[in-house]
């Protein structure tokens, strides 16, 4: 059997997700699962395919799905507006993000939220 890099094998039933593979996107204290799904169809008899990744966020020791972009934006409390402005200050076009636009994001909200858990 072989293994791919970030990939991880998911058979739990106390999480919110189906067994199955997951790429690990971002490992840090927030991390984000990626599963990815493609579905093939047929249209005017040629395989078309539709790729619809699922992102898990793990945050506050809990996982949450996150299915649209005011998912993502509900979950950081009272870092919201910072991550908003980070958003905004890198063009990350929040209707079109990807696991990396993501991760970006969990990186910045970790490491803003070690700055205020120090400092006080």
């Amino acid at each position: 059997s072989h293994t791919k890099k970030n990939m991880i094998s998911l058979i739990n039933d106390n999480l919110p997700m189906k067994d199955g593979f997951y790429e690990i996107a971002y490992s840090g204290p927030t991390k984000l699962l990626v599963r990815h799904i493609s579905l093939i169809y047929r249209r005017d008899a040629i395989n078309e395919y539709d790729y619809s990744p699922q992102y898990f966020i793990l945050i506050n020791s809990n996982w949450v799905t996150v299915k649209k972009p005011k998912d993502l934006l509900s979950l950081f409390g009272m870092q919201t507006d910072n991550i908003k402005d980070f958003i905004r200050q890198r063009s990350i076009k929040i209707l079109k993000m990807n696991k990396n636009d993501i991760a970006r994001i969990l990186e910045f909200y970790d490491s803003a939220r070690n700055k205020s858990t120090s400092a006080g």
